[in-house]
């Protein structure tokens, strides 16, 4: 709708001028005529009518409304605004709340709970703060549930946004947190549940590739580090994915992969609990120059 609307002065204004043209065979259109300043005037009123179309349609949506109307779109939606929260922060938690609403207790109301309280805040640590001053919060909440566990529970499995408070006061804290928060809201039928924070599995890879001389071993290490490390619990890690990263990261072929201490199983995965997510503790690559 934008690029519709994106007319210049300029451009009015030679379309205007190629109407008169239209009209009469051989106008004086020069700069200073009556009907150069006419069309003049014309360009100038359709280019402040454009400009306002192209501003009506982007407060029309969501994702390109300014702050304003932004603040109006989640105000319509039920979506407090954190006075801490960037715009971009602000638009995550509205269309978190347009594409997953409220469904009376399913998965997806269960991972909103772990995340965000009855006003549409997040839910975050007050007392055990990190060094910038910022409270922890759950960025992740995989939610768990028959035929995975005991029918008529639900297991909520809390990925930090920092994963090195796991195991300490920080996590005690959020996880108790997100338990009031669900008991303000679930259900009163939905009591059998446990929320319970992620279980880091560190893992050691090889990768053997092929390629020329100046093949960067350490950025498709960083490549492969990032796709394990981004894995939320219960995820499986496949051997075709860190081959591809391999590849598109320059190697002309990938000779092996292996893990440690476990390796891939005949379908070429590893496959944590639900629970557990799978780290990469070290990537090593090594290259044989083709």
């Amino acid at each position: 709708m934008a690029d519709f609307f994106n007319k210049t002065f300029d451009e009015l204004l030679q379309s205007i001028l190629r109407d008169y043209s239209n009209l009469d065979s051989n106008p004086d259109t020069s700069e200073g005529t009556m009907t150069y300043m006419s069309a003049a005037v014309e360009a100038s009123m359709l280019w402040g009518m454009y400009n306002f179309a192209d501003w009506v349609g982007r407060q029309i949506f969501v994702d390109t409304a300014d702050t304003g109307q932004l603040n109006h779109h989640g105000a319509i939606f039920g979506v407090a605004r954190d006075e801490s929260d960037t715009d971009s922060d602000y638009l995550a938690r509205i269309l978190n709340r347009l594409r997953k609403p409220p469904a009376g207790g399913n998965a997806n109301d269960w991972s909103n709970w772990c995340k965000y309280d009855s006003d549409g805040d997040r839910i975050e640590t007050v007392t055990n703060l990190d060094p910038d001053g910022n409270g922890y919060y759950a960025a992740e909440a995989v939610i768990v549930t028959p035929p995975d566990v005991t029918v008529g529970t639900v297991t909520a499995v809390i990925v930090p946004n920092d994963e090195d408070i796991l195991g300490g006061a920080a996590m005690t804290e959020l996880t108790g947190l997100i338990e009031t928060n669900i008991d303000a809201l679930r259900p009163v039928t939905a009591s059998g549940y446990t929320v319970s924070e992620e279980t880091l599995v560190p893992y050691i890879f090889v990768v053997a590739v092929s390629g020329d001389e100046d093949l960067d071993a350490d950025a498709i290490g960083d490549s492969v580090t990032d796709y394990v490390d981004s894995l939320v619990p219960g995820a499986p890690l496949f051997k075709s994915q860190m081959s591809s990263i391999a590849l598109n990261a320059g190697a002309d072929n990938v000779l092996s992969i292996t893990a440690t201490p476990d390796d891939f199983d005949a379908q070429g995965a590893i496959r944590p609990d639900v629970d557990e997510a799978v780290r990469a503790s070290s990537v090593v690559v090594s290259v044989s120059v083709s």
